[in-house]
């Protein structure tokens, strides 16, 4: 094989990696899981939630980062930083509310592996809920537990 079509196989293969970018899928609780895509530093997705009854699935569009662990964000290490719907489409009305979904990369039973604020025109941040990330949709991961942040903490 000559030079020239050994550097055009070798560039083919690398667009396609990263054209088509690393896939996740994983479990937020007994019911609910986020499938999504990384593509270079843009994320986007979807998290299921229909088949708890909700009547739409939510939409993820956002962005792959490291939070660093001594920012003491609730979850840090390579994550995908997402906006999400989820007021809007488990309500079906306009809440005028946002939601960010803070996902890990890569699922955990020891470090928490998501998180969910809330801003709805306060001017505030909070956390709403956590939880650990299972290995792969659906799958429950015995022994972990998820909570509602019913006092509604302000991050600073």
């Amino acid at each position: 094989m000559n030079t020239g079509k050994l550097l055009f196989f070798v560039v083919l293969v690398f667009y396609c990696a990263v054209a088509h970018g690393q896939s996740y899928s994983f479990g937020l609780d007994s019911c609910t899981y986020e499938t999504f895509t990384v593509n270079g530093v843009y994320a986007s997705g979807t998290e299921h939630v229909t088949q708890c009854g909700a009547p739409a699935d939510i939409v993820l569009i956002g962005f792959k980062l490291a939070i660093p662990i001594k920012s003491g964000a609730t979850v840090t290490g390579p994550v995908a930083i997402f906006a999400s719907n989820v007021s809007d489409a488990t309500s079906e009305i306009y809440t005028g509310c946002q939601i960010m979904l803070v996902s890990r990369l890569k699922a955990s039973s020891r470090r928490l592996g998501w998180v969910q604020y809330i801003g709805c025109g306060d001017g505030g941040m909070y956390v709403v809920n956590y939880g650990y990330l299972t290995p792969r949709a659906n799958e429950a991961m015995t022994g972990t537990a998820s909570g509602v942040n019913s006092d509604l903490q302000k991050v600073d």
